[in-house]
């Protein structure tokens, strides 16, 4: 037998090469298990990747006190004892933050890396004060933040409730969804109506269709009385069917018409949905000008009879009151806009910013001013 021993020198050599080098893995992660026993958090660094209004309304030091009121533990405990999911969550409470990571480095060191909102405008509604980022993410104003945004206020109700935090369509989705299956519930609740009028019915048909015939030995005025009798007792019986067949068609008629009351309100609470979608691309297309967005203080919503959602500018400028009108398509919008700018360039500018109180520029082509 030919026993080839440079080969088995060879295995040899590199099984002993690869044991050696995973013993030394061993060694190295229970070295550095041993070190993160032995290291505790000395410090805390928190930064933040503020946007325009966030840099005010957000702060190192700010969400450094929210973590310390949080009750979180952090400085002092041992690196591996640290809950970095508590400390994301007590950070992400502040409204303004989108996006937060937590680690904790070998040398101890707590890093809080925290990406902030782009909030385009506050909602001041009648129990409502919320903030409004460019994606239309909404969130309910942090308490003692002070920064300046133009402002919605008015006669117009968002469609989610005050201290709604999300995105609207998402929410949106989920009333819709509810709102079906309620629809659904009112539905299948017609059934044993339907089938109980639906019985009863053929109950009184078979009245309609009895036929009495005269017994044997039975007297011409005996069987006349009783044609009476039978004639009487299936009035009775009609007149009963009758009415407990229009008692089902009530109590049908009842449940149809909650759930026609509940459709309504679902597309009511859609077009309102439209309506807020409508506004925020009305607020980021002022966004985008430099000069209309410094101008814009304040924005009034309001709907008018026939439901449509209608804005007024209040400007930084002057002393008067924009009547935009509503809020059409881009192009629209767009016209309004040049109208208005032209206004202000050739006759505001010439006669003074305080000479009139109220710039409607609604209908189309045109500029009516009034004093």
């Amino acid at each position: 037998m030919n026993i080839d021993m440079g080969n088995i020198l060879r295995r040899a050599f590199f099984g002993a090469l690869w044991c050696g080098a995973l013993l030394c893995l061993i060694w190295a992660a229970d070295a550095s298990r041993r070190e993160r026993m032995q290291t505790s958090v000395s410090e805390v660094r928190i930064t933040v990747d503020a946007g325009r209004e966030g840099s005010r309304a957000v702060t190192g030091e700010s969400l450094r006190e929210r973590l310390d009121r949080s009750g979180v533990k952090t400085v002092g405990l041992n690196i591996d004892s640290v809950d970095l999911r508590a400390v994301e969550r007590v950070i992400a409470g502040n409204g303004f933050v989108e996006d937060v990571q937590a680690y904790v480095s070998r040398s101890g060191v707590l890093s809080i890396e925290v990406r902030c909102r782009k909030p385009v405008v506050r909602l001041l509604f009648d129990g409502y004060d919320s903030c409004v980022d460019e994606q239309g993410y909404v969130f309910p104003t942090p308490a003692g933040t002070a920064f300046y945004l133009p402002v919605i206020t008015g006669s117009y109700r968002p469609p989610f409730d005050p201290g709604f935090s999300g995105l609207p369509s998402q929410s949106m989705l989920q009333s819709r969804r509810e709102s079906a299956l309620r629809a659904a519930a009112l539905e299948r609740e017609k059934y044993p109506h339907q089938d109980k009028a639906a019985e009863w019915r053929d109950s009184l048909r078979k009245y309609g269709r009895r036929y009495i015939s005269r017994h044997w030995m039975e007297s011409e005025d005996d069987f006349a009385r009783r044609i009476e009798w039978q004639k009487a007792e299936n009035t009775r019986c009609r007149r009963r069917y009758e009415y407990r067949i229009r008692t089902q068609k009530e109590l049908i008629a009842s449940i149809e018409a909650r759930r026609d009351a509940e459709n309504s309100a679902q597309k009511k609470l859609e077009k309102n949905y439209e309506d807020f979608g409508k506004l925020i691309t009305f607020v980021n297309r002022l966004e985008k000008d430099e000069f209309r967005r410094a101008e814009t203080v304040q924005i009034v919503a309001s709907s008018t009879p026939a439901g449509e959602l209608e804005v007024e500018l209040v400007p930084r400028s002057g002393n008067y009151v924009i009547l935009f009108g509503t809020i059409g398509s881009r192009r629209e919008n767009e016209e309004k806009f040049e109208r208005l700018d032209e206004f202000r360039r050739k006759v505001l500018g010439r006669v003074g910013w305080d000479r009139y109180r109220i710039v409607n520029v609604k209908y189309k082509g045109q500029v009516v001013c009034s004093k």
